[in-house]
């Protein structure tokens, strides 16, 4: 479901962009945090993708990484592991780690990741990090003091509890980026332009409309995921769609806490 937002054309988010080129450019950690489908991924997606192939190559971008040596292998297979015929990839495609370097132990790979860092001044992205550890937080730290690499955290949430001991790395205002809703109009072009894209337009009343636009808070990417659900028939009744069961659905598949606390609902009728 994340691949739908980068699909469509970009609406929005053009002072949220000039920011974070202008925190690359000056070396600066930035952290970018906002609720589920703020428009977060597709933010960070959209700079890399303007990047000259010589400034992708200083860059690595890691998702969903579930462990911090998880992330050094991402991060070191990436340096390391891309062949001649891929070194023109995205920066968020993936490479395994050369043969000579798997196995290799946290330490090597850190000792690996921090040389880099000094030799190519390294722009890292990491998103939807788990809870920081220790660990990370000192690696972090060292690469961005120590080693002049760029480290911008992509964070699920909106003050400094929900995000935790990262919010320490960007204590000052200026290091971090509060991803704010679409405006109205950028809202309905965006609802325009998915009800286009997954031929809606039978079944987009002005009801679902109002509706998806409510239930979004002009957050992007829940208008597109929305709007990808609605396509599916088992939402149809009739030339109508099912919003109440849209929105649950949709709840369950964008943030895990609903997940729980649907599933706790459900249990106690």
């Amino acid at each position: 479901m994340r691949s739908l937002l980068l699909a469509a054309q970009p609406i929005g988010q053009r002072r949220e962009l000039v920011r974070l080129a202008a925190a690359v450019r000056s070396r600066t950690p930035f952290l970018i945090h906002g609720p589920p489908d703020a428009g977060k991924t597709f933010l960070v997606r959209r700079f890399l993708s303007g990047l000259t192939r010589e400034e992708q190559g200083c860059c690595v971008y890691v998702e969903k990484f579930v462990s911090v040596h998880s992330l050094l292998e991402a991060i070191v297979g990436r340096l390391f592991g891309a062949s001649p015929d891929s070194s023109g990839d995205a920066p968020w495609t993936p490479h395994e780690l050369p043969p000579r370097l798997k196995g290799s132990s946290s330490g090597r790979l850190r000792v690996l990741l921090r040389t880099a860092a000094r030799e190519r001044r390294l722009c890292l992205f990491l998103d939807h990090f788990p809870p920081i550890s220790s660990f990370l937080l000192r690696l972090v730290k060292e690469l961005i003091w120590k080693d002049e690499s760029s480290v911008n955290l992509v964070a699920r949430g909106k003050s400094r509890d929900e995000i935790g001991h990262a919010w320490s790395i960007y204590y000052d205002s200026g290091y971090r980026l509060e991803m704010p809703a679409l405006h109205d109009r950028e809202a309905k072009a965006l609802l325009d332009q998915s009800v286009r894209q997954f031929g809606l337009a039978p079944l987009a009343t002005a009801e679902f409309r109002a509706e998806v636009l409510r239930r979004s808070a002009g957050r992007p990417g829940a208008i597109v995921k929305m709007c990808a659900l609605a396509a599916n028939p088992r939402y149809h009744f009739g030339n109508q769609v099912k919003l109440h069961l849209l929105h649950v659905d949709y709840l369950m598949q964008a943030d895990p806490a609903h997940r729980f606390l649907l599933a706790e609902t459900g249990s106690r009728r």
